[in-house]
């Protein structure tokens, strides 16, 4: 962790932006076990000019998969709060790439929502913000998380899970969270007031 806010301050201080995630997702393949020895590794699979896509994966002691998980991260400027190019800022250029274990791909979140998909509202607290002094990611991830009912989890096992990053939130902000059910998938929305904040999808059986 130490080393992670080094490296996110040494962006801030050097570069004047910030890394930020944009898109997770993660597919489940087995379960872990009590007393099983997990193994975790990243690495990072692709880059573009504005996106950088690091994939962890994590194995148990029969180097069976557990979860592999894909991750699309951003530079955004401190000041405009806009994406930069990744070669505007403190990143190797000349890194070797990996072989994707799974070859995760991103869905296009795009699900209509009305008044009658509404769940609940949630107020940012000061504990919910991170290093750059805005919402926590998984923050969201709990909200959405918490319109379930414990049960639910207990008769269904998660197959995969996706959320896409839209909008920055601050403490003091009303989250707005909405889910729809397809099949055997439900659909979220996270807005702030007008802006859409999250999008995501979590697919279960």
């Amino acid at each position: 962790a130490s080393y992670i806010n080094g490296k996110y301050a040494e962006l801030k201080k050097q570069d004047n932006a910030l890394w930020v995630l944009s898109k997770t997702k993660v597919k489940f393949f087995n379960k872990a076990v009590w007393l099983d020895h997990l193994h975790a590794k990243g690495y990072t699979i692709k880059n573009t000019a504005l996106r950088t896509y690091i994939e962890s994966v994590f194995y148990n002691q029969d180097n069976k998969f557990i979860f592999v998980a894909l991750q699309e991260n951003a530079v955004i400027d401190l000041e405009t709060r806009k994406v930069r190019k990744i070669s505007s800022v403190s990143y190797p250029n000349d890194m070797e790439y990996e072989k994707s274990a799974k070859e995760l791909t991103f869905e296009k979140l795009t699900e209509d929502f009305s008044e009658n998909d509404f769940v609940y509202n949630q107020k940012i607290y000061y504990t919910d913000i991170d290093f750059s002094n805005h919402t926590n990611n998984a923050v969201y991830i709990k909200h959405i998380l918490n319109t379930f009912p414990s049960d639910f989890f207990r008769k269904h096992t998660v197959e995969d899970y996706e959320i896409h990053y839209l909008h920055e939130t601050l403490e003091g902000d009303l989250l707005s969270i909405y889910k729809k059910q397809t099949d055997n998938f439900f659909d979220f929305l996270v807005k702030s007031g007008d802006n859409e904040v999250v999008r995501a999808r979590l697919t279960f059986n």
